[in-house]
This record gives structure tokens, sequence and C-alpha cells, in this order.
């Protein structure tokens, strides 16, 4: 595991109830990127080590149970993503078929 990801680990489970502030952990850390930051947390979470909760809260996975909840949540955001580029596409051909007839 990356030293970031042990520290990130770490501050997550000192704070389980407290939002991690991207920019203060930067510093704190003192990286130069908030984007490694985010970065980080995201391997963190496809580890199974961490979930984020809907607004975008951070919470440590101790557990089986908690982990189960995790990959069901996970599974159902990919469904919903999915969906929603299957929509995207949809729009994408009637754009494309408008913008032909314009030409």
């Amino acid at each position: 595991m990356h030293k970031v990801q042990e520290q990130l680990l770490e501050i997550v489970r000192h704070n389980p109830n407290e939002p991690i502030k991207i920019r203060e952990t930067q510093r704190l850390l003192g990286l130069s990127s908030a984007g490694f930051i985010t970065h980080h947390l995201d391997q963190l979470e496809k580890k199974g080590l961490i979930m984020v909760d809907k607004d975008k809260n951070y919470h440590p996975l101790h557990n089986k149970d908690d982990k189960r909840k995790a990959i069901s949540s996970l599974k159902s955001y990919v469904k919903y993503l999915e969906a929603r580029n299957k929509e995207l596409e949809k729009r994408f051909k009637e754009f494309r078929k408008l913008c032909e007839k314009l030409d």
C-alpha cells in the first residue's frame, strides 16, 4: 500500500464521523495536489478499506458486513452508470442525426 494511502486510512479511521476536507488533508500531508488525495482515497475504496457515502464522506470498513454493503452500493452505482450511459448514447445518436439533416 502506498504511504499516502496508509496516512489517509489512518485519518479516516481516527475521524470516522467527520468528512475529509481534501485541501486541508493535502496541506496536512504536505502534498502538492488535491487530485493526488482524491486518487488515493479512490484507491482505498476500490481495495474495500473505506466507503464513500452519498455526501462524499469517507468511512472506514471494519468487517465483512461493511464490505458487503460497500459492494452492494458499488453494484448499484454501476447499474446507474450503465443506464445513464445508454441514455447518453441514445441522445448522442439523435444529435448526430439532427446534425446530418442540417448538413
